[in-house]
């Protein structure tokens, strides 16, 4: 007998060769790119939106104005409750120094209708001079009365009506000024 014949590994097939297991990336990449991209889109979509519109959200005369809203009998029979701000569209906004006007849509079970409030800063204070709904049938409910303790405007504190003037027998004064002598160009 020979050596060689005599080794049992000899008689056996060649081992296969050893696979490296792949790692986690390269068997999940397929299904982690998309899903991080969506997320990111969504992620940016609501940053955006909450960078626009989100002062909005935050005003007090806004949640003071939904606070009416939502304790509104009126507007519960109308449009149902919970009555909570419709997401979208977005509400409109105005503001400045002395003046802030928000527009959005509330909705409900029963249906959806538009909110207004203007608010304006008189005295040192915000102060309400418009807060109503536009219900869907057109009809105007307003809520500015509701709140308590908030004044109407200002009166206009201008120059008095003409009929509160003394009057005078004095008569109108005379402009007499003399006419500037002008040369026109003759025409060709």
């Amino acid at each position: 007998m020979n050596a060689e014949n005599n080794d049992p590994a000899a008689d056996r097939e060649p081992a296969a060769p050893i696979r490296k297991r792949r790692g986690w990336w390269s068997r999940n990449w397929l299904w982690f790119v998309p899903v991080l991209l969506a997320a990111l889109i969504v992620f940016a979509a609501g940053w955006a939106y909450w960078s626009f519109f989100g002062r909005v959200y935050c005003l007090t005369e806004y949640r003071t104005a939904m606070e009416k809203i939502v304790g509104s009998e009126q507007l519960r029979a109308e449009l149902g409750a919970p009555i909570e701000a419709a997401g979208w569209p977005p509400p409109s906004y105005r503001f400045d120094e002395r003046e802030r006007d928000v527009r959005w849509n509330v909705a409900g079970p029963n249906g959806r209708a538009k909110a207004h409030v203007l608010a304006k800063l008189m005295r040192g204070k915000w102060e309400f001079v418009i807060l109503e709904v536009a219900l869907p049938n057109g009809e105007k409910v307003s809520l500015v009365e509701e709140l308590g303790g908030m004044a109407p405007p200002p009166p206009f504190q201008g120059a008095p009506p003409a009929s509160d003037q003394p009057k005078t027998d004095a008569p109108p004064p005379v402009i007499d000024m003399p006419t500037p002598d002008v040369q026109v160009p003759e025409r060709l």
